[in-house]
């Protein structure tokens, strides 16, 4: 958290046995809320581990979590690898601590409004549109640069 009150990421602290010393990676992919409705994000750790329980700290981004609307309540999957990405072990629907309400999250910098403005253009005037012509309305949380793309 910075000093704007509210959470930058969703750290998450997973414990892991290792029998063996060396390079691992930790991700995780997900989170639910409380009625299982998916929250897209997505984590890892890559890190070297001693023997013994070692705590591997996984970091997920708040602005995403806002962006859902959902209140992050599980973790949909946690899954361990070596350092090859082979893979060792996983983990999935492992409850949070708490519910978290997606409102204590950052803002994410922009967001669409849903509002787009929509016209046919006629550049040889022969009755026929050439091209459509259309602007989306988007909502910035901060100042900036934007770069707005269109697939069409």
């Amino acid at each position: 958290m910075d000093s704007d009150g509210t959470f930058d990421f969703l750290e998450i602290s997973v414990e892991v046995n290792v029998t063996s010393p060396g390079a691992f990676v930790v991700e995780i992919y997900g989170l639910y809320d409380s009625t299982y409705n998916y929250i897209d994000v997505w984590g890892e750790n890559y890190t070297s581990l001693d023997v013994g329980a070692q705590i591997v700290c996984i970091s997920l981004d708040g602005p995403t979590i806002y962006a859902s609307g959902f209140n992050p309540a599980i973790v949909s999957s946690i899954t361990l690898y070596d350092e090859y990405y082979s893979y060792l072990d996983s983990l999935y629907d492992v409850p949070l601590s708490r519910e978290y309400l997606y409102t204590e999250f950052d803002l994410p910098p922009a967001s669409l409004t849903g509002v787009i403005y929509d016209n046919g253009v006629d550049v040889d005037m022969d009755g026929t549109f050439d091209f459509l012509s259309m602007t989306q309305h988007t909502t910035t949380y901060m100042s900036g640069t934007k770069l707005t793309r269109t697939w069409m």
